[in-house]
């Protein structure tokens, strides 16, 4: 039994063919206006900020529900 040596570039190629998804990566990764979809509504840079500390707070309070203000776990 004869073992045939394999390619040593084995990477897919991007090819100027519209319907290739590598082309289609590379074009998007290339074009650094174009954002990816989004579902939903957008929001504005604000609006996430608000969240993103809204969210951190949450997290902050559930840690000090659970671990007291010390940090270390409640003894129940």
């Amino acid at each position: 039994m004869s073992v045939q040596a394999k390619p040593t570039n084995t990477k897919p190629h991007a090819t100027k063919d519209s319907s290739s998804h590598s082309y289609g990566i590379v074009r998007f990764l290339a074009d650094q206006q174009q954002y990816h979809p989004v579902f939903g509504k957008v929001q504005s840079p604000a609006e996430v900020k608000v969240f993103a500390e809204a969210r951190m707070t949450a997290e902050l309070h559930a840690f000090e529900q659970q671990f007291g203000p010390s940090g270390k776990p409640s003894s129940s």
